[in-house]
């Protein structure tokens, strides 16, 4: 049996998810739970193998330049 869950959002946040829904000729319930699913299954994440390779030195000293204020701005 499926489960309840409250949500509480804003009021712009909620006309978009209603009207998004009603583009799909979904309900607003069924909209949101096909979202929170297809977003948890195909957002974007690292694994424990790919931050394992992910060069940290390199990403702190990034980090560091930052604070400096040693960087250019992208255009």
């Amino acid at each position: 049996m499926g489960k309840t869950i409250t949500v509480r959002v804003d009021e712009s946040t909620y006309k978009l998810f209603r009207a998004s829904a009603q583009a799909d000729r979904r309900t607003l319930s069924n909209w949101l739970e096909f979202a929170g699913v297809y977003f948890a299954r195909e957002a974007p994440f690292v694994s424990n193998e790919e931050m394992k390779t992910i060069d940290t030195a390199s990403l702190q000293r990034g980090l560091e330049n930052v604070k400096a204020g040693k960087f250019r701005r992208a255009r």
